[in-house]
């Protein structure tokens, strides 16, 4: 789907005179239909590596090849574009209508969509995100979660092999920011999406195929969501901090109680706690 072969990426730093590398002979393939989480520090070159995926930024040195075209192929940006859609922090900074329905629809106005066609591919990617029945309101009158969901909305609605999301819940509240990462993976489930996510909170890692951690510029690793999880250096290296659930596992496991999976859903670990104490009462 996506493949980055010994990509560099300079800028010029005004202070110094000099160009300073934010990335260093990144290698990496981002498959169809997989879920990749993306962690690091602050300044380790997340988001200045995916907005390579999609020719936002063009490498110093090296090559980025998306579905086969590559990203320094002026004449492919749009095509690219269409394949490989990007959300980020801000819904605010996505949002350029005042109706929901024509905020979505912008995307494929632009690409000369016919008005009928259009008009069913954006009642599809509002009803996906779960906002159908919004379609009218404004954009202004609506909660971040909600917001951000319009936001997916109007790149779901240019039908993307690939969707990047650049730490999408980072200004939401627990409750905007449950609703944005439930629409994440029931595109995952229901859509086949390819889903590359920045994230910095814990929660959202655990339906990820694959982890990979980035740091000074450089992939430094490539682990599953499990091993991050099981192993504190790794929790401490990347500044993230432990859910109550993901707390009370650790406390168990030291006590020698090992619950079956690890989980950072609080009523899952409820249940399996209740499990584990039933089991061991009918003994």
């Amino acid at each position: 789907m996506i493949e980055l072969r010994n990509v560099s990426f300079s800028a010029y730093d005004e202070e110094t005179s000099q160009n300073n590398y934010i990335l260093k002979e990144i290698n990496l393939n981002i498959y169809k239909r997989e879920f990749v989480v993306i962690l690091g520090k602050n300044g380790s070159g997340k988001s200045t590596l995916v907005k390579h995926f999609n020719g936002v930024l063009i490498p110093t040195s090296g090559d980025v090849v998306a579905d086969g075209i590559n990203t320094k192929d002026e004449d492919k940006f749009c095509e690219i574009r269409q394949k490989i859609g990007m959300v980020f922090q801000n819904p605010d900074n996505q949002i350029v209508s005042s109706v929901v329905e024509e905020d979505v629809a912008f995307g494929l106005e632009n690409l000369g969509i016919p008005r009928r066609e259009m008009v069913s591919l954006v009642d599809n990617a509002l009803k996906c995100v779960g906002m159908y029945d919004f379609k009218k309101s404004s954009p202004n009158m609506l909660s971040g979660g909600q917001k951000q969901r319009i936001a997916i909305a109007g790149v779901l609605a240019m039908n993307p092999e690939c969707i990047v999301f650049d730490e999408p819940t980072s200004m939401l509240d627990p409750e905007g920011r449950k609703e944005v990462v439930d629409t994440i993976q029931n595109l995952k489930k229901g859509n086949g999406t390819t889903i590359v996510l920045i994230t910095h909170n814990i929660e959202e890692i655990f339906c990820a195929d694959r982890v990979i951690i980035m740091d000074s510029g450089r992939i430094v690793s490539e682990v599953t969501p499990y091993e991050i999880l099981l192993d504190k250096n790794y929790m401490r290296m990347l500044g993230l901090k432990a859910t109550q659930s993901i707390d009370l596992f650790y406390k168990l496991a030291g006590r020698g109680i090992n619950l079956p999976f690890l989980t950072a859903d609080e009523d899952k670990c409820a249940d399996m706690i209740v499990e584990f104490l039933e089991e061991k009462k009918c003994r």
